[in-house]
């Protein structure tokens, strides 16, 4: 009997669109997936910040950025099979506007 690894399939951002203090990003829907794991950090930072995304969103709000700054952002989707976490590739990372 062959043994299935489970892969989580890649996700894609879509555009991003800033506001005051905050950034939306729109990403593509990947079915068969737990949750998305999303980075953001401020162009030229080393050190991005993640945070999950439940898997029915299509969008997402990052707020309380640091205004007049550019951020970048990656996603990938996880998936969980037999009691193990698998992940996807990350996204292009998107260059969203000045917040």
């Amino acid at each position: 009997e062959k043994i299935r690894v489970a892969k989580a399939a890649k996700t894609v951002i879509k555009k991003t669109k800033a506001g005051k203090r905050k950034l939306r990003v729109y990403f593509g829907k990947t079915r068969n997936i737990l949750c998305y794991q999303l980075q953001f950090r401020v162009k030229g930072v080393k050190n991005w910040v993640m945070i999950l995304v439940p898997a029915g969103k299509t969008n997402i709000l990052l707020k309380n950025l640091i205004s007049g700054k550019r951020y970048q952002v990656r996603m990938r989707p996880c998936t969980f099979v037999d009691g193990n976490v698998y992940y996807g590739k990350w996204s292009k990372t998107k260059m969203g506007k000045k917040v």
